[in-house]
C-alpha cells in the first residue's frame, strides 16, 4: 500500500490518539524531539502501531485529500532519482538549515563559523581550493584573511547527479584538488553530531566508491559524543564501508595546533594524520 503525497495522513489527524503526542501541544516547535522520534529509528508501542495502521488502511479506502502547504511542496520538489549500483533510488535532499535570526549570529553559530574559517585557511595554506556552503560563505569569508579569498571556489567542478551535488554543496568545508574532493569536514559545535554524519552517510550511500577523507570537527569535550555517533550500527552497514573506517575526529585544539606548525606552507596534507583520531566499534 503506497499513498500519494496528497493522500498521506498528517500526524495531526492522530495527535490525541498516539501516546507519544497526546500530552504535547499540537504542532508545537520541537515536538518530534520531545516525543523522541526525531533521531534514530525506535520501536513504538503496539497500541500506537495499531492506530497508525488502522488510519492508513482507512485512508487507502477513502482517499481523503490533505492539501500540501508550501513547505510540503518544497520537500516534494527536492525528491529525485539517483542511480546506484543496485538500481534507481528515489531520495530527498534536505536544504541546509538557514540562519533564522536577523543581524549578528548567536554565539554558538559565530564559534562554528570561526572554526570553518580556520579549516578553510588550513586547506588554502596546504594548496587546496575551498568550497563553503552558499548559506555560510559570506559570513566565513569575512572571518578569513583576504590572502586566502582567491582559493574559494564558487562552483563545484564535479560530475555527479543533482542529488549528490546538492548533498556535497551543503557540507561545512570541502578541500578540492583539481576536479576532485580531497577532504570533507563537518563542524559540530553544539548541534547534534548525527546531522553532519547523516550528510556524509547520504553521500557515501549515493557514491559508495567515492574515495575522500571525511572528518568530524568538534570541541574536545564532545569527543565521546562523536565516538558514540560514528560507531552507531546505522553507520556500520554503508556499502562503501563503515563510517568509523571512513571518518576521523579532529578537535578544535587539533586544528589550532596544525595551523601553528612552523613552515606549514611547505607541508603536505598528511600533517592531519598526526592529529586526527579514529574510533573502533564497541
Amino acid at each position: 500500500m503506497i499513498l500519494s503525497f496528497e493522500h498521506a495522513v498528517p500526524i495531526q489527524e492522530l495527535w490525541e490518539r498516539l501516546s507519544f503526542t497526546s500530552d504535547l501541544v499540537r504542532g508545537s516547535v520541537g515536538w518530534a524531539q520531545t516525543a523522541g522520534i526525531w533521531q534514530s529509528l525506535r520501536r513504538i508501542e503496539d497500541e500506537d502501531g495499531e492506530v497508525i495502521v488502522s488510519a492508513l488502511l482507512e485512508q487507502a479506502r477513502t482517499k481523503r485529500d490533505f492539501a500540501l502547504d508550501t513547505t510540503d511542496l518544497r520537500h516534494v520538489a527536492q525528491r529525485t532519482v539517483v542511480r546506484t549500483e543496485k538500481g534507481e533510488v528515489e531520495v530527498e535532499v534536505p536544504d541546509r538549515e538557514e540562519e533564522q535570526s536577523i543581524g549578528e549570529p548567536p554565539v554558538e553559530l559565530r564559534a562554528s563559523l570561526k572554526v570553518q574559517a580556520k579549516i578553510a585557511q588550513l586547506g588554502a595554506t596546504l594548496g587546496f581550493n575551498i568550497w563553503l556552503p552558499p548559506n555560510d560563505r559570506g559570513k566565513i569569508t569575512e572571518l578569513l584573511p583576504a590572502t586566502y579569498h582567491t582559493n574559494l571556489a564558487t562552483t563545484l567542478p564535479l560530475n555527479y547527479d543533482a542529488a549528490t551535488i546538492k548533498t556535497i554543496e551543503n557540507i561545512d568545508v570541502i578541500w578540492l584538488q583539481r576536479r576532485a574532493i580531497a577532504h570533507a569536514f563537518e563542524v559540530e559545535h553544539t548541534t547534534a553530531i548525527y546531522s553532519g554524519l547523516l550528510r556524509m552517510g547520504d553521500l557515501l550511500a549515493m557514491q559508495p566508491r567515492m574515495n575522500i577523507s571525511l572528518h568530524i570537527v568538534a570541541p574536545t569535550e564532545r569527543r565521546d559524543q562523536v565516538r558514540r555517533e560514528i560507531v552507531r550500527p546505522l553507520f556500520s552497514v554503508l556499502e562503501g564501508g563503515a563510517m568509523a573506517e571512513r571518518c576521523s575526529f579532529l578537535s578544535y585544539d587539533a586544528i589550532d595546533k596544525i595551523l601553528e606548525q612552523p613552515n606549514l606552507t611547505h607541508m603536505r596534507e598528511t600533517i592531519i594524520e598526526d592529529f586526527e583520531e579514529w574510533f573502533d566499534a564497541p
